[in-house]
């Protein structure tokens, strides 16, 4: 968790405003309504001490193609699956690669 925070902390600044800017033009996606009309399969990973985003608000989203009809909970991970349990996300990355139609 120490180096994610750390990871936040150094990120240059004008990545923020650059978003922001993005944002206000209007030059970004709405990903809800991306989710909500994808034709393709859908893996949404999550870990079980996610210390970002809300869980109940990823089961609650309409997500048609969502890969086993859940969002698949990391145990023993963060927000960072990739860093806190990456034997766990290669698995799974295999498993829903092999799944697809």
């Amino acid at each position: 968790m120490e180096s994610l925070v750390e990871d936040i902390l150094a990120t240059d600044p004008a990545v923020r405003a650059g978003i922001a800017r993005s944002i206000a033009e209007g030059r970004f996606a709405d990903e809800v309504a991306l989710v909500e009309r994808l034709n393709r399969p859908l893996a949404v990973l999550h870990g079980g001490g996610e210390q970002f985003v809300n869980l109940a608000y990823l089961e609650a989203l309409t997500a048609p193609t969502l890969w086993r009809g859940a969002v698949q909970v990391v145990p023993g991970a963060g927000h960072a699956v990739q860093v806190d349990r990456p034997e766990l996300l290669a698995d799974l990355l295999d498993a829903f690669v092999r799944d697809l139609p």
